[in-house]
């Protein structure tokens, strides 16, 4: 009895894993396709739609322009969301160094000091955090709590 209960876990122990892993291929086969050309998207494309609905070939022509259209205008509004992405990280980039400018000049030399050891330490924190978007919030109270329930390091620049 034991022996057949330890054998179902562990049968169901690797068919999870098996699935799991089954899972990632997946996804690292989608992003590599967000890669390729338009010209190559939309011939995938046509060729799925082929297969699943046995297109004839003006179908398979017409389909194809179609397609090949709608990928140039992905890209190129893609594109176009990344240029704006950049121009507006480099102005806040601009508003931080202005506006640190202007709070070194309100502090003493003492304070500018803290003040460039409390930034630093805050991008330490910041980079050490940013590629474990799962784990973001474990060690943060709830964001509606006062602030003198909330730990001393959410205080700091």
């Amino acid at each position: 009895m034991k022996k057949s209960i330890i054998t179902a876990l562990l049968f169901a122990g690797f068919a999870t894993a098996g699935f799991s892993q089954e899972r990632n291929i997946q996804r690292v086969d989608r992003n590599d396709k967000r890669m390729e050309s338009p010209e190559q998207q939309s011939r995938l494309a046509t060729d799925r739609m082929d297969k699943q609905l046995s297109l004839s070939e003006n179908q398979k022509t017409q389909i194809y322009n179609l397609n090949l259209d709608r990928a140039k205008k992905m890209n190129k509004a893609h594109e176009k969301a990344e240029k704006q992405r950049m121009e507006q990280h480099k102005k806040m980039q601009a508003e931080h160094a202005s506006s640190d400018r202007k709070i070194n000049s309100v502090l003493s030399p003492a304070q500018q000091s803290k003040y460039a050891s409390l930034k630093k330490e805050r991008a330490d924190k910041f980079k050490g955090r940013k590629g474990n978007h799962n784990n973001r919030n474990k060690n943060r109270t709830s964001r509606n709590a006062s602030p003198k329930n909330r730990p001393e390091s959410d205080h700091k620049l």
